[in-house]
């Protein structure tokens, strides 16, 4: 029997446990950080399945390698977030010193689609300072809905205030309308100077004319997210049906990770393609 650790937490994990647990030679265990509603739902029926939940972090590279030795754990699929930089590096570093296959789900990012009007930025902070710089008579985006999560979008909030402190106020800019999206209730948290800051209480519209309805009744003209990549994303789609202006968050570069050649061998952009490609035939 082969002992699978797989480390999700997103969609493409919650894709690929069930299909691995399938396997007769494989007995899987299923590692998240157990905040996301879909996650714990899942967690439950995979339960009933027999696979194991493995729940909260694992206190680093030496934690994680304890882990692996202690549980007898053959072989570490790496399904985080592209922007879960600090485990899935964990995660690569463990399964090295453990001596241990290793292989990474990927996501095909976001590129944007015909008459799409997308500005990319390396970072959240970039985004804000560069809408506190942003001047009356430039004509900016008035209407912002971020789309960063509740703790991404307090992040931005509070990079977006140090800068906007700092400027002119005779031609700085305030925004009317800052709409923000999570599935935890808003915080008790002061917006800064006069916003009009609205917190939705929910997780991402169900369909495309949710998301749509959505920006056209908050009339919403620049819409500010992560690229995480993978299927293509609702409010996107709206927001180019409406015209509103997109700035992206570039994804970490996989290019900077210290892989080596075979390593790189064992990055796949979905769970289908990794098991097409007979890895874990290989473990």
């Amino acid at each position: 029997m082969k002992k699978i650790l797989i480390l999700g937490g997103t969609a493409e994990g919650r894709e690929l446990v069930p299909s691995v647990a399938t396997i007769p030679i494989c007995q899987v265990t299923y590692a998240l950080a157990g905040i996301l509603p879909q996650d714990a739902t899942q967690a439950d029926n995979f339960t009933q399945m027999g696979i194991k939940i493995r729940r909260g972090g694992f206190g680093g590279v030496d934690g994680l390698c304890d882990f692996i030795r202690h549980n007898e754990i053959d072989a570490v699929i790496d399904a985080t977030h592209p922007f879960a930089q600090n485990i899935g590096q964990n995660a690569l570093q463990a399964a090295r010193l453990s001596q241990k296959p290793w292989a990474k789900i990927w996501r095909v990012p976001w590129l944007p689609g015909p008459g799409a009007n997308w500005h990319n930025f390396p970072s959240l902070r970039e985004t804000a300072e560069h809408y506190a710089r942003l001047r009356q008579n430039d004509a900016p985006p008035r209407r912002l809905f971020l789309g960063l999560g509740g703790k991404g979008g307090l992040a931005w909030l509070k990079a977006w205030r140090k800068t906007w402190q700092d400027m002119p106020k005779a031609t700085s800019l305030l925004p009317e309308l800052i709409l923000m999206r999570s599935f935890v209730p808003a915080p008790d948290f002061a917006p800064g100077p006069p916003l009009n800051v609205v917190w939705r209480h929910e997780r991402d519209g169900p369909d495309l004319a949710g998301e749509y309805e959505l920006l056209r009744r908050h009339e919403i003209d620049l819409v500010i997210t992560r690229n995480s990549g993978g299927i293509r994303d609702k409010k996107l789609q709206a927001a180019q049906q409406l015209g509103c202006q997109v700035w992206m968050i570039d994804r970490p570069d996989l290019a900077t990770w210290p892989l080596n050649d075979q390593e790189r061998r064992h990055i796949f952009p979905s769970p289908n393609a990794l098991l097409a490609s007979q890895w874990l035939e290989r473990v």
